[in-house]
């Protein structure tokens, strides 16, 4: 008989539970939040932070930074869902129909009862899935109350997202109309506000950030902290009376980036590059806004979103998909990268 190493008995003993394989790394945390977040209901985000960080089961071994990082990702998914004043509380179960054999599953629900109903959940990242090829019909058998069956697409909202160069179209539009015409230092404290500049001779866009005390010609994409240490995101424009502008979500802003690269000719790069086993690597070396971001994840074989760049390993097929889509969407470029993985 051989004797399992600590490490090997963990891994084995997470598995038979369903957990993914990094049980002791953001998939075990991310276990413990959403049980903690069903069992109170509903729980103010700092002091959940805090109770999860100190749980016995996790051993200590997650900072708070660390706690509501993975937090922040099942904001993302959809496991928790956000509630006025930072109140959070667990999301509705959600069954994303990836292919025919194939789901994700997406909602405030502990792994141990997701496999009750689905048999056994492994997950890509944070995002669980499970083989099951029932529909609207067997799910409503199952009785879970508010479980809905959607597309991957739907899911993800890329049905509705808009391309980056419609999205500045709207926004221009929207803007030009804009009844708020204020002086800079109403909008933003001059001290910290950046501009974007997607003319900055940077292949990253966080690098294309540049200190700005004033608004230059055109239509300019603006951040600055505010008192919480988030950044604030506005676009404006010069008028002859002031300053017109308009206030942005930091989604809106992610989407607003890539259209403003689109417009300067200067589109990031998404590299393609094959791996061993007939798959494809997309790496993404900038933040995606929030639809692309989970339609990537449920098209994954395998993702890895810690870091940069953000890479997501799928079928050769698929990624062709992929790609073609990053293309119409956000106006990326392809770069091809050779070596095999």
């Amino acid at each position: 008989m051989r004797v399992l190493s600590v490490e090997e008995g963990r891994a084995l003993a997470e598995a038979q539970r369903g957990i993914a394989a990094d049980a002791y790394g953001r998939a075990r945390v991310a276990e413990v939040l959403r049980a903690e977040v069903r069992a109170r209901g509903q729980s103010w985000r700092r002091s959940l932070v805090d109770a999860v960080a100190g749980d016995v089961l996790l051993g200590g071994e997650f900072t708070a930074d660390e706690v509501r990082a993975v937090l922040d990702a099942l904001e993302s998914l959809g496991d928790v869902v956000v509630g006025p004043g930072g109140q959070v509380a667990p999301g509705p179960l959600r069954v994303v129909r990836l292919d025919g054999r194939t789901v994700s599953l997406i909602g405030g629900v502990e792994t141990s009862a997701l496999e009750r109903w689905f048999g056994r959940v492994t997950s890509v990242e944070l995002v669980r899935r499970a083989s099951w090829s029932g529909g609207a019909a067997e799910l409503a058998a199952l009785g879970l109350v508010g479980a809905r069956l959607l597309e991957l697409e739907a899911w993800a909202g890329l049905d509705r997202a808009p391309t980056a160069a419609a999205w500045l179209a709207t926004l221009t539009a929207e803007l030009e109309s804009a009844q708020r015409v204020l002086a800079l230092g109403d909008v933003f404290e001059v001290e910290s506000a950046q501009r974007y500049d997607p003319l900055a001779p940077k292949a990253w866009q966080h690098l294309r950030w540049v200190e700005a005390r004033s608004v230059l010609e055109g239509v300019v994409l603006f951040r600055a902290r505010g008192l919480a240490g988030r950044f604030g995101y506005a676009l404006l424009r010069r008028l002859s009376a002031g300053i017109a502008w308009l206030s942005l979500s930091q989604d809106e802003a992610r989407r607003a980036v890539y259209a403003l690269d689109v417009a300067a000719g200067t589109a990031v790069a998404v590299r393609r590059r094959p791996l061993d086993g007939g798959l494809v690597e997309v790496g993404v070396q900038n933040v995606v806004p929030r639809a692309e971001h989970r339609w990537l994840l449920g098209a994954a074989d395998v993702a890895w979103t810690e870091g940069f760049p953000l890479r997501y390993a799928m079928p050769a097929a698929r990624a062709e998909t992929v790609l073609a889509r990053l293309v119409a969407q956000l106006g990326v470029r392809v770069e091809e990268v050779s070596e095999h993985g």
